[in-house]
C-alpha cells in the first residue's frame, strides 16, 4: 500500500467494481466525481476511459487506470497524486505541468524530469531495487521530505563531479530516507542538505583522501539533525575500522544503530548526547568490559531497546539511565 494512503481520506469515494455498460458507467462516474474532493480508486479493473476529472478534485489514489487518459488540465486543484502503480520511467511527466498545486507524490521509479514539479514537498518513491538519485531533485526549492523504499545512492555523474571539488546547490530538505553512502565523495555531496533534521541511511568504510585512512561517514555537519537511523556495512578492507561517535550532532534525539559492534566506551559517548531520547540497537554485539557498572549519563533518555544485539561476557552488570530509573 503507497505511504500516501496514510493520508486523511475524509469524503473520499471508492471504486469495488466496473459497470459493463460504459455509459452507464460514464454517468455514473460522472455524478461521483461532482460530489467528491478525494478520489481513492480500490479497483485493479477500472477502465482506461474512466479518467478522474473535476476542477474541484484535490486527492487522487489508488490503482490508477490508464495513466495516458489522464487530462491533468481539469486537475488542475490537485494536491495529492499517487502514480505508484505506474512506471513511471515510461510516463511524460510534462503532462503534469498543470499540477501547480501538487504537494504529495508517489511514484515508482524516480527521474530527473521531476523537476518540473515545482511545488513538490512530499516524494515517496516505491522502488524495488536501488536508484539513483538525480541530481536536480536536490535543486527543488519545496521538496521538503524525500523516502525510497528500495533505497537509493547519488548518481555517478554527481559522485564523479563532487570528487573535482565541484560547489552544488544548497538543499532544503528535512528528511530523506532510506540512501547509501559509499564514499567521501557522497559524504560531500550530502554537507549540501545542512537543514536535514531525519535521516536514514546506509554507510560504509571508505578512504579518507585528505587523512589517508579508512573511516566511516562523518555526521557533524549536520547541525540540525535530530533522528538518525544508521546501517553499517561491515568492511572486508580493514578489520578495525569503527565508527567515530563523537562526531554524531548534539540536537540527536533519535538514534537508531544497526549491525554495530558497541563498546561501552562507546556507549557512554552515546549516552552523553545531551538531547537523546531514545535510543535503538539493533543486530550487534558489545565488547567485553571487566567493570560491573556502566553509567550512561543522559538526562532525557525514556527509550533503549536493543533487539538482535548480543552481550557478550564480562559486560557491565548495571547500566544506569537516570531517566529510565526515576
Amino acid at each position: 500500500m503507497s505511504m500516501l494512503l496514510l493520508l486523511p481520506m475524509m469524503f473520499c469515494c471508492y471504486y469495488p467494481v466496473t459497470p459493463d455498460d460504459a455509459t452507464l458507467w460514464f454517468f455514473i462516474q460522472l455524478s461521483i466525481y461532482e460530489q467528491h474532493k478525494r478520489l481513492s480508486f480500490h479497483s485493479p479493473s477500472i477502465p482506461s476511459f474512466s479518467r478522474p476529472f473535476g476542477l474541484h478534485v484535490c486527492s487522487v489514489l489508488g490503482n490508477l487506470p490508464d495513466s495516458s487518459t489522464f487530462f491533468f488540465s481539469n486537475l488542475k486543484l490537485l494536491k495529492v497524486l499517487d502514480l505508484s502503480t505506474i512506471d513511471f520511467m515510461l510516463y511524460d511527466p510534462t503532462r503534469m505541468e498543470a499540477l501547480l498545486l501538487l504537494r504529495f507524490l508517489t511514484i515508482s521509479s524516480i527521474t530527473s524530469s521531476i523537476e518540473i514539479l515545482e511545488n513538490l514537498e512530499f516524494l515517496f518513491v516505491e522502488n524495488r531495487e536501488l536508484v539513483e538519485i538525480p541530481e536536480n531533485l536536490f535543486k527543488m526549492v519545496k521538496l521538503r521530505h524525500v523516502h525510497f523504499r528500495g533505497g537509493a545512492q547519488f548518481s555517478k555523474s554527481w559522485s564523479m563531479r563532487a570528487t573535482k571539488d565541484e560547489i552544488f546547490h544548497g538543499s532544503n530538505l528535512q528528511k530523506v530516507s532510506s540512501i547509501s553512502i559509499y564514499d567521501e565523495s557522497e559524504e560531500k555531496i550530502l554537507t549540501y542538505s545542512p537543514s536535514l533534521r531525519r535521516l536514514k541511511c546506509r554507510v560504509v568504510v571508505f578512504w579518507n583522501s585528505s587523512e589517508n585512512n579508512y573511516r566511516y561517514l562523518a555526521f557533524n555537519f549536520l547541525n540540525q539533525l535530530e533522528s538518525l537511523s544508521v546501517s553499517f556495512r561491515r568492511s572486508y578492507v580493514i578489520e578495525d575500522c569503527s565508527p567515530d561517535l563523537t562526531n554524531l550532532p548534539l540536537n540527536l534525539r533519535r538514534l537508531t544503530l544497526r549491525n554495530f559492534n558497541l563498546s561501552w566506551k562507546q556507549m557512554k559517548i552515546i549516552g552523553e548526547l545531551p538531547k537523546l531520547e531514545v535510543l535503538k540497537l539493533r543486530n550487534g554485539t558489545t565488547e567485553k568490559n571487566s567493570g560491573t557498572q556502566a553509567k550512561v549519563n543522559s538526562k532525557n533518555l525514556y527509550t533503549w531497546n536493543w533487539m538482535g544485539y548480543k552481550l557478550k561476557i564480562g559486560m557491565p552488570q548495571v547500566i544506569i539511565f537516570p531517566k529510565l530509573n526515576d
